[in-house]
């Protein structure tokens, strides 16, 4: 980069020697300014001192054209000497806070001849005015000139900070505090703090002035002042809860290249332009130049990738068609006053030469042009700039502007992204002015050099970000999916498939490539005793074998940690037999050998599974809520004595157990009721049996089983209602939901001393039993079953046994004790609790015996599925967007424009819907736009059904955002705009923004796997499912349940969002929930049952 040395005059000069001149002017790693003070001339450069010499002629008139200047124009001016041939002329400008700014440029060779002739033609106004600024000034010499567009880093913020500041607080001024220093590694670093002071001693501020000057403090530490500067400014108005002021304030004051032809158009036609963009394919775009009449002066087409020329070259040609002579004009306007950068020697900013470019060509203002850098999940980023075809003032346009992409790079990082993207767009939207004034700079070749950017779309990530990440990166590329496939082999074991024999535990890693047509080719196997290590040096060998060329830095690093060797092998490791091992017996092989009632099972219709009989955990239950009843017939028989109150015809309360199928999904509801009837009732007992089910309980501990198709008068609801699978598991929750923190007896209990004794005496009881085992142990599961069933139900098991062949079908039933053997069964309560199917009699009944442990010994927490809840199949639902999210914004300009058009009155409300329709496959539903308007209901937008319901309301969002003039939505825009590292908080901030819903997670640990669950909080109490996945880790199948949320609402997950979580990636794909899982837990709304009336003594 050119140094700059300014020479300037105040006081007459001295002798200064011709040599002192010529050596600074050769000079290159010098600068400094000449200044001037009375009787001696200094320099400001690093202890050079100039000696005294003989008057030089040369400098005399150089002294004498700068005081005539200076006389003339009444301003300083000083020039700026650099290693070229040109020389920059500067003026001291007349603001609040002067400043030098470049006027004119001279040739060094017409120096100091052509100085005054020079300023004069740049000062005195002609026709040819500069259309720039301060910050872009024209001068003309010979009749040629040049916009000077100066770059260099000044402490304009300072400035107007300063401005906004005493216009606002004229009785305090801003002070600085600046300090430079240099770190331990030799770095130069500044350190500036801000802060308001009075500007004299003893003046009363009013109470805002010293509000603000005890809260404006900002501090900050940088490479650089004026970086730091604006860093300590934006805190300091930040903490005084002030507006922050704008950046280059008279920047864009001056008119465009643009604006100089919509200037001749509008001056020749004393009408409005404007410029229309549409586009008539993805790929083509068409320019208008319109006057406000609506007739259409010139109509350009072309590449949408051309698209600023176009535009440049349509609003060309139509001045040229109203005014030629005017246009000529313009044109040699502007061939005279070329474009030149004044570029600092380094901390180049490729942002701001953009723009200013593009403002100065094009007149696209900065809230017009748009770099939009998302982040990945593979942590690198990704640099878009796009810029909107709109000039002037077209919010009442019903024309969407076009927004076209003039650049894009993907980085390790987000600078280098940015800076790269932004050469990019310089290289290509101005081709000549790089080629001549950029391409040379050392800091433009640095980032076209760096490997840290890149022009395409992606990018590899950085070694710090992982092999696996790599990896990844490397087969998107190629459009192929990575599958691991990892087994722990047991020691002494073999695996047929491997063919391996292990000595010691060991974790085999098989990687697969799929791609798109779903086609898995193995890539190398690798072993370790760790399970990371293996995975570690399987995805190194697959870099070695597939990516070599793409990620040398992987394979380097994968080498120097010993994970493949030079030849890009997986490194051996110790734990591998060659000599023949027992083969371990499977679990079906254990529990054959090990149980002591499969062995004896025979393929007969039923077989009982005898068990020794013992108390259960639902007698002890049951015993604590009917003493709990007597207590309240005590009392209530108390209060009538002490009244004198006797009614005979009036019988105690009585504790009924009621089940019930519902007809609309197959659940069991299960209620507590207790009841009071006459001396002469009227009752109806219903009695739902079934070939699998029947519903009636034993008449223990003086319960009925009458239902309630018929409640009396009398009847009251003992706690809550319960739905589930199986009647047994909800009769038992329904007893023990009474003694669970929160329920009816356990609430009473506190406030309660004899409820208190019933409780702890119950309590008591259930901490006797022991407790169920966390997992089916595999010696004996139908023992382990039979056990459990009667310790928590008193229930004895009988297994039914179907089918034959290569199919068996076998059901577990449970049976009160006494009646196995009744022979009148069809009278007896029998309980379904689970079933099973194999190949065999041995392995059907295994599955039988997971299927019953599973469901009915649980561990804490449970995912609602749609055979579990209270799922909604038909019908509407309404959805209450929170306020301040894009749906909830639409809707409210909806209502105040039907307000304005007096469409609907005051009192009327808006509502946004959704429709339920069941189909033969699945449910589907239909998003809607209504308002109720007293006794009218109107429907305004409705969607085509669609089978998801965040779909839907995607569709109505977008629909009422074009009919309100808005831009057109676009799923990877937006999903580009929230992209991150973690999917699920993408999702919840997608959900939280658009649709103004909360995203509700649920994870359970069972069977030593996690099961992730993603809902969706339309209403107070109803909830829509999204989401499912299960993993070995809890991080994992959060993230992979939030994956398949994304794809479900917002369409495929883009390249830029491939999952990155930084934990184990084995079971990502082999422990993934399977398709049948989604539809149980995904696709469907239910309702969170709240609490119900509730008898209390």
């Amino acid at each position: 980069m050119r140094r700059f040395y300014r020479l300037g005059c105040r006081q007459p000069w001295r002798l200064l020697s011709v040599n002192t001149l010529v050596h600074f002017s050769n000079t290159f790693n010098q600068s400094g300014t000449f200044t001037v003070n009375e009787g001696k001339c200094s320099l400001s450069t690093t202890s050079i001192e100039t000696p005294e010499m003989k008057v030089n002629p040369f400098f005399s008139n150089v002294v004498s054209d700068l005081q005539l200047l200076q006389k003339k124009w009444m301003r300083e001016f000083r020039i700026c000497i650099t290693s070229s041939s040109t020389l920059i002329i500067e003026a001291l400008t007349a603001d609040e806070t002067p400043s030098w700014a470049p006027i004119a440029t001279l040739d060094a060779v017409r120096w100091p001849w052509d100085l005054v002739k020079t300023v004069d033609a740049a000062l005195i106004p002609t026709n040819t005015t500069s259309t720039n600024t301060n910050s872009n000034t024209t001068s003309t010499a010979d009749g040629h000139g040049i916009t000077i567009l100066d770059l260099h880093d000044r402490a304009e913020d300072v400035a107007v900070a300063q401005r906004v500041l005493t216009e606002r607080y004229p009785r305090l001024r801003l002070h600085i505090d600046h300090s430079k220093g240099t770190d331990l590694q030799g770095t130069v670093t500044h350190s500036v703090s801000v802060s308001l002071q009075s500007r004299s001693h003893g003046t009363d501020l009013s109470p805002e002035e010293t509000a603000v000057k005890e809260s404006f403090l900002g501090e900050s530490i940088g490479l650089g002042f004026s970086q730091t500067a604006r860093r300590a400014l934006r805190e300091a108005f930040q903490s005084a809860g002030m507006p922050l002021p704008p950046r280059h304030i008279e920047r864009d004051k001056g008119k465009s290249e643009m604006d100089i032809y919509l200037d001749t158009i509008r001056n020749a036609l004393n009408e409005d332009i404007t410029v229309v963009s549409t586009l008539i394919n993805d790929e083509q775009v068409k320019i208008s130049v319109e006057s406000c009449g609506g007739r259409q002066l010139n109509v350009l087409d072309g590449r949408r990738d051309d698209a600023l020329s176009i535009v440049l070259a349509c609003v060309e040609k139509a001045a040229e068609n109203v005014n030629s002579i005017a246009t000529e004009e313009a044109r040699k306007r502007i061939a005279d006053h070329p474009v030149v950068l004044a570029l600092p020697q380094k901390g180049l900013r490729p942002k701001e030469i953009l723009r200013r470019l593009l403002m100065h060509t094009y007149g696209l203002l900065e809230e017009r042009v748009h770099i939009i850098t998302s982040q990945g999940n593979d942590l690198t980023f990704t640099t878009t700039i796009d810029t909107e075809l709109s000039w002037g003032d077209q919010s009442d346009s019903t024309k969407t502007p076009v927004v076209i992409t003039i650049a894009r790079a993907a980085g390790v990082n987000k600078k280098a992204a940015e800076e790269l993207a932004c050469v990019i767009a310089i290289q290509r939207c101005f081709p000549r002015i790089f080629q001549e004034q950029l391409s040379y700079h050392m800091d433009v070749k640095e980032i076209l050099r760096s490997t840290k950017a890149t022009s395409k779309e992606s990018i590899c990530p950085h070694i710090s970000k992982g092999l696996l990440a790599q990896l990844r990166w490397a087969a998107r590329c190629e459009k192929k999916e990575i599958v691991f496939d990892t087994v722990q082999l047991l020691p002494n074991s073999e695996n047929e498939e491997l063919g391996i024999r292990t000595t010691r535990a060991l974790w085999a890693t098989q990687l697969f490539f799929v791609n798109e047509k779903g086609n898995r080719q193995l890539i190398c196997l690798a072993l370790d005793p760790k399970k990371s290590i293996s995975e570690q040096k399987a995805v190194a060998a697959a870099l070695w074998k597939c990516f070599k060329n793409l990620c040398n830095e992987g394979i380097q690093y994968a080498m120097d940690r010993g994970l493949i060797n030079k030849d890009g092998d997986v490194t051996p490791c110790e734990g591998i037999s060659t000599s023949a091992e027992p083969i371990p017996r499977n679990e079906y092989e254990i529990a054959a050998e090990c149980d002591p009632f499969i062995p004896n099972l025979q393929l007969l219709p039923s077989q009982p599974i005898s068990v020794p009989y013992r108390q259960s955990l639902l007698s002890v239950f049951r015993r604590g809520v009917q003493l709990y009843v007597e207590l309240m017939n005590e009392r209530s028989s108390y209060n009538s004595n002490s009244n004198h109150i006797c009614d005979k015809s009036i019988s105690p309360w009585r504790l009924v157990e009621h089940t019930e199928k519902v007809q609309s999904n197959g659940h069991f509801k299960a209620q507590l009721l207790i009841r009071t009837t006459t001396a002469t009732p009227t009752t109806t007992t219903t009695n739902n049996n079934n070939n699998n089910n029947n519903n009636n309980n034993n008449n223990n501990n003086n319960s009925d089983n009458d239902g309630i198709g018929d409640q009396l008068s009398g009847d009251m609801l003992l706690g809550e209602v319960f739905y589930s699978t199986t009647a047994i598991t909800a009769i038992f929750n329904a007893f023990k939901s009474l003694f669970d923190e929160g329920g009816l007896i356990a609430r009473s209990a506190k406030e309660d001393v004899q409820v208190n004794d019933i409780f702890s005496d119950t309590l008591q009881r259930v901490n006797l039993f022991p407790s169920f085992p966390r997992e089916l142990p595999a010696p004996t599961p139908l023992e382990t079953v039979a056990q459990c069933v009667m310790i928590k139900y008193g229930l004895a098991t009988e297994l039914h046994i179907t089918g034959g062949g290569k199919i068996v079908n076998v059901q577990l039933f449970g049976r009160s004790p006494s009646s196995l053997n009744c022979d009148d069964s069809k009278d007896q309560s029998r309980f379904f609790l689970g079933h099973g199917r194999g190949s065999s009699l041995l392995k059907s009944v295994v599955s039988c015996c997971r299927h019953t442990f599973n469901t009915h010994m649980p561990q804490d927490g449970d995912i609602p599925d749609a055979s579990t809840v209270e799922s909604i199949k038909s019908g509407s639902v309404q959805v209450t967007p929170r306020a301040g999210c894009l749906l909830a914004s639409q809707v409210e300009a909806v209502k105040n424009e039907l307000l304005e058009n007096k469409a609907i009155s005051a009192s009327a409300s808006i509502f946004v819907g959704v429709d339920i329709r069941p189909s033969s496959s699945n449910i589907l539903y239909e998003a809607k736009l209504y308002v109720v308007d007293e006794m009218r209901v109107v429907e305004l937008e409705r969607t085509s059904p669609n089978s998801d319901l965040i779909t839907s309301l995607w569709n109505l969002t977008s629909s009422v955002v074009r009919e309100m003039g808005g831009n057109t939505l676009d799923v990877e825009n937006v999903q580009r705009k929230y992209s991150g590292p973690h999917h699920h908080i993408t999702l919840q901030r997608l959900l939280e923004d658009i649709y103004g819903l909360t995203l509700v997670e649920e994870t359970l640990l069972k069977d030593q796997h996690w099961h992730s669950h993603l809902s969706v909080r339309i209403s107070d109490d109803l909830y829509y499912t999204i989401g499912y996945s299960v993993g070995t880790k809890k991080k994992e199948a959060l993230e992979m349940s939030a994956i398949k949320a994304l794809n479900r609402c917002f369409g495929t997950v883009s390249k830029s969002t491939t999952p990155h979580t930084g934990v184990s990636v084995s079971t990502i794909t082999t422990t993934m929930a399977t398709s049948e899982e989604e539809q149980k837990y995904c696709g469907f709304i239910y309702r969170k049952l709240g609490e119900k009336e509730e008898f209390c003594i």
